[in-house]
C-alpha cells in the first residue's frame, strides 16, 4: 500500500511541474500531427491493401530482404490492390509513408 502512495505522489508531482502550454514543443508537434487530414492511410484485409490519400504517387512493395517485388501507380485517393503474394512479412511505401504489414 506505502508502494502505491509512493507512486501516485510522485506521479502527481511531476505532473504539476510539467507544464503543458501551446508554446512547448511536444504540445506544437501534436497539433501539426492533428491537423494533417491528409496523410497517407494503410489497411490490409488478407491480401488485398487499401491506400488512401495517395493519388498520383507510387505503392512500392518490399519484401524483409528489401527487394521491390511489386510497384503500383495509385491513381485515386481511395484504391485497393490485390498483392496476391506468398504470406510473410512486407515493406509498403506511398511517398515518405513507410508501412510494416503482414499477409496472411
Amino acid at each position: 500500500m506505502a508502494l502505491k502512495s509512493i507512486i501516485l505522489a510522485s506521479f502527481l508531482t511531476l505532473s504539476a511541474l510539467t507544464p503543458l502550454c501551446a508554446e512547448s514543443p511536444w504540445a506544437a508537434s501534436f497539433a501539426a500531427e492533428q491537423l494533417d487530414v491528409n496523410e497517407t492511410k494503410c489497411f490490409v484485409s488478407g491480401q488485398n491493401v487499401r491506400i488512401q490519400n495517395g493519388a498520383g504517387q507510387v505503392l512500392e512493395v518490399y519484401n524483409v530482404t528489401g527487394v521491390r517485388v511489386a510497384s503500383f501507380r495509385i491513381d485515386g485517393d481511395d484504391k485497393t490492390f490485390a498483392l496476391n503474394m506468398p504470406k510473410g512479412i512486407y515493406i509498403l511505401k506511398v511517398g515518405k509513408f513507410v508501412r510494416k504489414i503482414s499477409l496472411r
